[in-house]
């Protein structure tokens, strides 16, 4: 089932047309894809985690978003193919989003130019992947992103908010497939968690919100009012701006989990706020 998931996010990520030049890479052992738009400024750079809930989704399902965001803020784009469970561990992917992310300030698609500004983003369990490797890079004494970008990111895997349960009727995407495991006593729920990461559900590493959310890039978080990860985002934005980090949070009153993904009018809307968000987070650099 899941093989045909990722079969089908692939073709119809394939058929979508891009105004960026897309080129294959492969680094580290980890492969992916390099979107360069046609008026790209040399210098800026922006690694996105895709979604999939951690067991599907590429850079090839993803490319229609990595290429509107590569537009709309010149920038070149990879967007790395993490490891994906069940064939491989949950720390396995964020073990690559670490590689990704270091990569990709070396790197570049033209190597001749340093990175004047880098960005992270991602949607969903990529929103989450994002989250996690902004706060490993700050611990780990590494250069900082100029800031993050999140689509309906996850950053609760206890599911202990209000609107993991609230929302499950009005969330299309992931209320038919969370609704049965809501279900579940909660003992045997995080259990499971456990078992399927690996690690406690209220690891950072797989929770960022019970993490260390203080000394962070300034961070935009887009979420729908009616999706399950509502309070995943609320709560975030919380807590990071009560230790000191700036965060900024937009709520759309009713639209699909992750929208930014598709091509809707509501996801014009939402990269208008993206690149104004952008411009404000790196206006005092004149490099940026």
């Amino acid at each position: 089932m899941i093989g045909l998931i990722r079969k089908d996010l692939d073709a119809r990520g394939a058929t979508i047309a891009v105004s960026s030049t897309v080129r294959s890479v492969q680094f580290d052992g980890i492969t992916g894809e390099w979107l360069t738009p046609p008026d790209v400024i040399p210098g800026r750079r922006l690694v996105y985690f895709h979604g999939g809930g951690y067991t599907a989704g590429s850079a090839v399902s993803h490319r229609s978003v990595a290429d509107r965001l590569a537009v709309a803020l010149r920038t070149e784009v990879l967007v790395p193919n993490y490891r994906l469970m069940p064939e491989h561990s949950r720390m396995a992917g964020i073990e690559d989003a670490r590689t990704a992310y270091q990569w990709i300030q070396k790197k570049g698609a033209n190597s001749a130019h340093t990175a004047t500004r880098f960005l992270i983003a991602g949607d969903s369990a990529g929103g989450n992947l994002a989250l996690v490797t902004a706060a490993w890079a700050r611990d780990s004494g590494l250069k900082v992103a100029d800031a993050l970008i999140l689509f309906s990111p996850q950053t609760d895997a206890t599911f202990s908010a209000l609107s993991h349960r609230a929302n499950l009727e009005t969330d299309v995407m992931q209320g038919p497939v969370l609704r049965q495991a809501m279900q579940a006593p909660r003992p045997m729920f995080l259990w499971v968690s456990f078992l399927m990461n690996c690690m406690s559900p209220r690891s950072p590493l797989v929770s960022p919100l019970f993490g260390d959310l203080s000394r962070l890039p300034p961070t935009l978080i887009q979420v729908s009012k009616t999706e399950v990860f509502l309070d995943d985002a609320v709560r975030y934005v919380n807590k990071a701006n009560a230790l000191g980090s700036s965060a900024t949070l937009q709520i759309w009153p009713h639209t699909l989990h992750a929208w930014q993904v598709f091509e809707l009018s509501e996801s014009t809307e939402a990269l208008d706020k993206v690149i104004a968000f952008v411009d404000a987070a790196t206006s005092n650099n004149p490099q940026q």
